[in-house]
């Protein structure tokens, strides 16, 4: 059976036995938490200021917009890790294994990635966090794909219950010119009542620059506790014109939900068979900051 055959099937399993969630940014209201999809992150779209729901990215695809899966080629194997400082001995460890098939044998192009982060508060151990999630992509018409992901979240905490609960999201992609990509997703669409997400819609664009760079714009709102419909713009720019598989990568995030302004860098490298991506990012107000690698392999 086809990879994506299997992860297809896979995920129809995983749906039925629902009860329905996401991950690991918490804010209370009225007594309720509810949690934002950010637990998968990587240093391609983090260096481009979270942008990246028009655009193609092997490890990274299926969590920014699973319809971009349909323009992979090939099979993907990665890692990825990040290291987050948020305040006096606070932050997170992030571990992400991924792998996607989108040879030419299989019915349709998907993705499979596991990840585990550790929360540290004040340098103890507070939060361990685990994630599956499963994503393809399907091309309907020469210029329009679709996809959809879904995942299931576990929640470790040493103050409180262990948790786990499910939840889905859905994508489209529209390439009107060679250009010129054009995304839309639906995060986290589904009731959960054991960990409470926040649906985010979010939208995107992606601007080939006469061969010399990539624009990356897009702007997600999350649509739960939040009555002033703030939500987050995110730009980057990515070069093409080193040559020999190199890239280096700007952004910035202007995040009205949360209140903040994030800066960001980063560089890859794209070899014919191995591929490393790093990025750095600043909150603009205040002292924290992560790091974040990958590692690619192409078969």
């Amino acid at each position: 059976m086809a990879f994506g055959t299997f992860l297809f099937a896979l995920s129809i399993a995983s749906f039925a036995h629902a009860s329905l969630g996401s991950n690991s940014d918490v804010y209370t209201t009225n007594g309720s938490s509810v949690v934002r999809s950010n637990l998968f992150e990587g240093p391609v779209a983090t260096a481009l200021g979270g942008a990246g729901r028009a655009a193609t990215s092997p490890l990274e695809s299926s969590h920014l917009n699973p319809a971009t899966l349909a323009l992979l080629t090939g099979y993907y194997f990665g890692a990825l890790y990040s290291a987050e400082s948020e305040g006096v001995n606070s932050g997170a460890s992030k571990y992400h294994l991924a792998v996607s098939d989108a040879n030419e044998d299989v019915a349709f192009p998907a993705s499979l990635t596991y990840s585990k982060v550790i929360i540290s508060e004040e340098g103890k151990r507070d939060v361990n966090e685990q994630e599956i999630q499963i994503g393809f992509g399907k091309s309907i018409a020469p210029n329009l794909a679709i996809g959809a992901s879904v995942k299931r979240l576990s929640e470790d905490s040493l103050n409180g219950p262990s948790l786990a609960d499910y939840n889905g999201s859905f994508g489209f992609l529209l390439i009107p010119t060679a250009s010129l990509g054009i995304g839309l997703v639906f995060d986290d669409v589904l009731n959960s009542p054991d960990i409470s997400m926040n649906p985010v819609v979010g939208a995107g664009i992606q601007y080939l620059l006469l061969d010399v760079a990539r624009l990356r714009v897009d702007w997600d709102q999350p649509q739960k506790s939040n009555p002033d419909r703030k939500g987050e713009m995110m730009v980057g720019l990515e070069s093409l014109f080193l040559g020999e598989g190199f890239s280096l990568r700007a952004g910035e995030k202007w995040d009205q939900y949360h209140g903040r302004q994030l800066g960001s860098l980063g560089l890859g490298w794209q070899g014919p068979k191995l591929g490393i991506d790093y990025a750095y990012e600043k909150d603009l107000d205040s002292t924290d900051f992560r790091h974040l690698v990958d590692l690619s392999l192409q078969f």
